[in-house]
Formats: C-alpha cells, structure tokens, sequence
C-alpha cells in the first residue's frame, strides 16, 4: 500500500495509507515543552511540573508574536512553598546537546485576573535562537467558537506532552506522549481536593510531573459538523492544561483485593483546564499593558524620521 501525501491541513501534514488517514505528532506540539523546577535548602535542582510556549500576536499586528511559558497555577504555588531562593526555573534544551536552566522570580507569574479557581499561571517568555523549542500558536487555542465549528466532543483523540518523572532525560529534556480520548464536556463544575473548577474531563492517564502539560485535540478526518459530514480539514488545537487526575484506594474499585497494600489506584480520567481560560491569563491586564507598551516602541523605531530621504544641502 503507497504512501500518500495530501496538502497542509490547519498548519499540519495529512498522510494517507489508501484509505486511511493518520496525523504524526507535528514538532509544534513536541517541541513546545519544557520542564519546571526548583532550588531546594539543599541546593538541589528538583523537576516539579511541565510547562508549554504560547505565543499570541494582536489582531492586525504584524511586528511579531509575544510569547509566554504556562503552566497550571498550582505548581507555581507548590514552587513557591517548596523553593528556598524564590525563583522558578525551566529546563530548556539546546540546539545541538544538553539543557541550561533560565530562572524566573515567582512573583512575577501571573494567573487570572478575576477568577482564583482558574488553575493556569504564566510568565513572558521570548524565543531564542539557543534553544530546541518552538512555540503553539495562540491561534491553534480551541475557544468556544472552535470547539462549535469544529464540533469538538465526546470521544475525540486528545494527547498530552509532558514530564514523565521515571525517566525525565539526564542530558535533555524527554518528554512523553500519552493518547486518550474526552470524556465529559465541561457542562458543570468539577470538584477537586480544594474547590470546584470548570474542566474537561478526559480518558488518560495522568501521573504526577503531568500537570501544567498541554492537552491537545485533533479534528482531522471525518468527522459530523452541524447536520453534514465533513471529510478532511480540521487539525490540531489546543485543548487546555492537565490538572490532574483522581486517585481511589484499592478498596474503592471493582477489582479484587489479594493484599493490604494501601497504595491508591489510578482511575484514568485526567481533569483539564479548558485552553479558553489559558487565553484569558495571557490577556491578563499586566500582559496586555507591556504588549502594547512593546508595539509602541516597536511602530516608534521603525517610524521614519522627519527629514529622512532628504539629501544634503
């Protein structure tokens, strides 16, 4: 059976194997993770979460993206309990071997504006050329609107990326792919260990080092929009951040009990900040204020000046 390749769909390649359809992981979304650490009393670099790069561009600006590392909020906060030098660092990797860490002040994170259950934290963070990382478009975010035209539902694939504590890369950051599929919609508020939160719910399992991953869901293929059946278009977005997941003691479930172990047992459904709410922390006044303080001097620089193309007299 030959391979087939179709024209760029949503910003992504589509392959065919004749009838078949299958979308590779685009490096957009591989590339676009990192790892959150801190400085323990120690000394100690210790891993605590993943966090992913969005870039968001204002409409009808075209002098360039600002990018911004996010995370989920409560990672942030066990930094800030844990941390002995107030400071939040991310693992990068390099272009060509190894990883550094940049560092950042805790207190320059920002999380929503209006609505402390959100939990989602970010900080600026500009791309260089140093690094192996790209970012996801603010663009590719599944708000409201794209979850309706795409007819975003029950049982879509959905993948996360993110930092799989057993085997997190002693050289480079090795981040790990795990597939599911929604569960739930985010119809009405879920509760967690501390309040309830709007969130998808999604079949996957997710483990500790997984929150603050980017969740993402792909609309390619065949798929029913509105009363027709499209085939083809579509494409990858951003579905929003994990959370986490829910644990029960082996008492609790429907499977025999051949021991004491007290161990708890992961039932495979991970709770999703939905990507809408990213878009709102990254349109978080103290973001907005430095954008457009940025595009200002950007328009004043490349203004021309009053005599320019004036010759000598």
């Amino acid at each position: 059976m030959s391979l087939q390749i179709d024209k760029r769909i949503g910003g992504y390649t589509r392959y065919y194997f004749g009838e078949s359809e299958f979308m590779p992981i685009p490096d957009e979304v591989r590339k676009c993770v990192a790892f959150l650490a801190y400085k323990d009393a120690q000394g100690m670099i210790r891993l605590a979460g993943t966090i992913f790069f969005v870039a968001i561009s204002l409409p009808g600006e075209t002098l360039g993206g600002f990018g911004y590392a996010v995370t989920a909020k409560h990672v942030i906060d066990g930094i800030r309990q844990n941390s002995a030098d107030g400071k939040v660092y991310i693992r990068l990797n390099l272009k060509n071997v190894g990883a550094r860490l940049a560092e950042s002040r805790i207190e320059d994170w920002q999380s929503h504006p209006t609505d402390s259950s959100v939990d989602v934290s970010a900080h600026p963070f500009p791309s260089s050329a140093e690094f192996d990382h790209l970012v996801f478009p603010a663009t590719g975010i599944a708000t409201a609107d794209v979850i309706r035209t795409q007819s975003v539902g029950i049982g879509d694939e959905v993948f996360i990326v993110g930092l799989f504590v057993h085997h997190y890369g002693q050289q480079r950051n090795i981040p790990i792919i795990r597939m599911g599929n929604i569960a739930a919609m985010p119809e009405e508020k879920i509760q967690t260990r501390s309040e309830e939160i709007e969130a998808f719910l999604i079949e996957s399992r997710s483990i500790g080092g997984l929150s603050g991953s980017p969740v993402f869901v792909n609309t390619a293929g065949a798929r029913t929009v509105g009363n027709t059946i499209r085939v083809g278009g579509g494409g990858i977005f951003l579905l929003g951040l994990v959370h986490g997941h829910w644990d029960v003691s082996p008492s609790e479930t429907d499977t025999m009990i051949v021991d004491n172990r007290r161990e708890s047992v992961n039932v495979g459904i991970a709770i999703v900040v939905p990507a809408q709410k990213i878009l709102e922390v990254l349109n978080h006044p103290v973001f907005k204020r430095a954008r457009n303080e940025a595009i200002s001097v950007r328009k004043t620089q490349n203004s021309p000046t009053a005599d320019s193309g004036k010759g000598a007299s």
